[in-house]
């Protein structure tokens, strides 16, 4: 079967979205091995998907946004694409690119919370520190008491 992408789908509406087609998939080759049809052989070879290790989810703000970007939304909902703030784990669940510049990892705006990449800019739109529920970025940034020294790493 097809699936097209939008380009803006986490791995988690994929995967809600893929099963739906797989499940009515395994009908109809259900119905093609019951009336004795010869499946068609793949196509390509086959690849490999070995697991993803935690240090494969840790965001390099040295990267370009758009691949950071493209990182948490293949990581979401699990394992996460996660960074470091003052010491402590913080998992990015949503967030877009824009134009900008600014040192990798530096905030360069809480209203709406930007952080700078190796090219572009990351806006955040929701995180959840460790142990904590998610939060909008606008509710991360009010009870994160924000200084100008204060960067992503």
């Amino acid at each position: 079967s097809k699936f097209e992408l939008h380009g803006d789908e986490t791995s988690g509406e994929l995967l809600e979205a893929l099963s739906k087609i797989g499940a009515h998939d395994v009908l109809v080759s259900i119905e093609m091995i019951r009336k004795g049809s010869t499946p068609s052989p793949q196509k390509g070879s086959a690849s490999l998907a070995p697991k993803i290790s935690k240090k494969e989810t840790r965001i390099d703000w040295r990267s370009e946004g758009a691949l950071i970007e493209r990182m948490i939304r293949a990581f979401q909902p699990s394992p996460g694409a996660w960074t470091i703030f003052r010491d402590q784990r913080v998992t990015i669940t949503s967030a877009h690119i824009a134009t900008g510049a600014g040192a990798p990892g530096a905030i360069i705006s809480k209203e709406p919370l930007t952080i700078a990449t190796g090219q572009g800019v990351l806006v955040v739109t929701r995180l959840q520190s460790s142990g904590r529920r998610e939060l909008t970025a606008r509710e991360w940034v009010r009870g994160s008491r924000i200084s100008p020294e204060d960067r992503f790493e």
